[in-house]
């Protein structure tokens, strides 16, 4: 049995931290600023050693530790270091020893239109930003191991369900089957044009690192919408669909949900079965059994889409 769920606004954030050497008394010094990439606030030398990990070019990192002369628990991120002085208080990490990536050329379209708080995951390699609506644009994949699919297509596949028999003696051979998969989407505004809409509030990107994909886009008189879409990593029959709101100005505007779903399939039937409020329920089997010699085995699955969309309109 094989049992699909689609969630909206349905949240889900892992973390995961490595075991970092930390210098006790060490600091680096700014040798005039040629190897400063800027700090930012830091609750430990682990911390902005995680940091650090995650940033384009950063070699090592210091933290002014409560210890520490400064006392501010800010984190020094570092492109190369050329010496360890002591520094009391100070803690340090080097997350690429003998590297010097200071020189490291940009090559990237993590610039321009952006939304300003993707383009520092961008710039670290975790996020990939194209502008939104690219013609022919081919789209990822999203999967966890067990389900998966191609964002924005129809159809999706789960692991161990096939049609098709073992020799094609009965049309095509075993295959993995085509699953109709229901799609909510949001009506979008066509921003062609338009001179009141800023273009850093749109795109869509994929973040590798969390394997999320995001797309950000306007609708009605200017509410700003993000989706997210992702497999979940700890219920493998989980796929998510995010949707998030935001009223900036405050005035009212409608939010329009489109639901497209087609039950057709060549290689499975389905059939709808009784379902709760909120709740879309669909059961079937593969069109062609699997022979394995004498045993004929059937693989049927049960679809079940549940709509729980939470819509919070927020004003300056």
């Amino acid at each position: 049995m094989a049992t699909l769920c689609l969630l909206l606004s349905f949240a889900l954030t892992l973390q995961t931290g490595a075991a970092w050497t930390v210098l006790q008394d060490t600091g680096f010094p700014n040798h005039k600023g040629t190897s400063n990439l800027g700090g930012s606030p830091g609750d430990s030398a682990s911390h902005c050693a995680d940091q650090c990990a995650g940033m384009f070019k950063c070699v090592a990192v210091s933290w002014n530790g409560p210890s520490s002369p400064i006392r501010d628990s800010n984190c020094n991120f570092k492109c190369r270091v050329e010496t360890a002085s002591l520094a009391h208080g100070e803690q340090a990490v080097i997350i690429h020893p003998g590297k010097d990536w200071c020189a490291l050329p940009v090559v990237s379209n993590c610039t321009g239109s952006m939304p300003s708080d993707w383009r520092e995951r961008c710039l670290s390699a975790n996020l990939f930003y194209s502008p939104q609506g690219i013609a022919g644009a081919r789209m990822p994949d999203l999967a966890n191991g067990y389900v998966g699919y191609v964002v924005g297509a129809p159809i999706l596949h789960a692991g161990g369900l096939f049609n098709g028999d073992a020799k094609g003696a009965f049309g095509p051979a075993s295959h993995r089957a085509d699953i109709p998969r229901p799609i909510v989407s949001v009506q979008k505004r066509d921003l062609r044009g338009s001179r009141d809409i800023d273009p850093g509030s749109t795109g869509q990107a994929l973040d590798i690192e969390r394997a999320v994909f995001l797309e950000r886009s306007v609708v009605g008189s200017g509410i700003r919408v993000e989706e997210r879409w992702y497999a979940h990593a700890t219920r493998p029959s989980v796929l998510v669909h995010e949707v998030s709101l935001e009223n900036p100005s405050g005035s009212p505007g409608l939010v329009q949900l489109l639901f497209g779903f087609s039950n057709s399939s060549a290689d499975v039937e389905l059939s709808v079965c009784r379902a709760g409020v909120g709740l879309l329920c669909v059961t079937g089997a593969n069109r062609v059994t699997v022979l394995l010699g004498s045993l004929t085995l059937t693989l049927t699955l049960t679809l079940t889409l549940t709509l729980t969309l939470t819509l919070t309109l927020t004003s300056p």
